[in-house]
């Protein structure tokens, strides 16, 4: 993929319909076997560095490059080099531990039946996050999505808030909304 699709990601919402249209328009382009999760996992942190972040959400098909595959294919399409994203080289390890000590719960969704589940599962058991298969043929994926998408920014409120908040927000959530 051409350096700028590497990365795909949202702008900070509070709407779901802006999120549905971020999501939908995307689909495969390239293929070139595991995935660039090291530059998603990068930016979390660069957000991480100039504001709070919590939580994050990675969404895929396929588990994250290797560290001879970030090699391999830096030296395969020399753009990514020059790219101001991507021209210093970093790994899936690194990132994650990164992420895990800025406190940042990563929560995974990775697409069922792919070959993503360990890795997604090792972002989400490292971070404290919630890991989930997505049927994305199953009209129920975008309720699935959003309520797990939901519970989580509940529980970050609540835990601000203090008390059992957190516990009550998610419930009254679950019962008037379940997934």
């Amino acid at each position: 993929s051409h350096p700028d699709k590497i990365l795909e990601r949202s702008t900070w919402e509070s709407s779901p319909t802006n999120l549905v249209e971020f999501i939908n328009p995307i689909g495969p382009d390239g293929g070139w076997g595991n995935e660039a999760i090291e530059m998603a996992l990068w930016h979390v942190n660069q957000e991480a560095a100039q504001m709070e972040v919590t939580q994050a959400i990675i969404l895929g098909d396929a588990g994250p490059n290797t560290n001879h595959e970030v090699t391999y294919k830096r030296s395969d399409n020399p753009l990514l080099n020059t790219h101001p994203s991507y021209a210093i080289p970093t790994t899936f390890d690194a990132e994650l531990e990164k992420v895990r000590q800025n406190g940042i719960r990563i929560n995974s969704f990775y697409i069922k039946d792919s070959d993503a589940k360990n890795s997604f599962l090792q972002m989400a058991t490292t971070t404290g996050g919630t890991c989930e298969a997505l049927d994305v043929h199953s009209s129920a994926a975008a309720d699935t999505l959003t309520g797990i998408v939901s519970i989580n920014i509940l529980n970050d409120i609540g835990r601000k808030i203090g008390g059992s908040m957190a516990q009550q927000l998610t419930d009254s959530y679950r019962a008037k909304y379940p997934f």
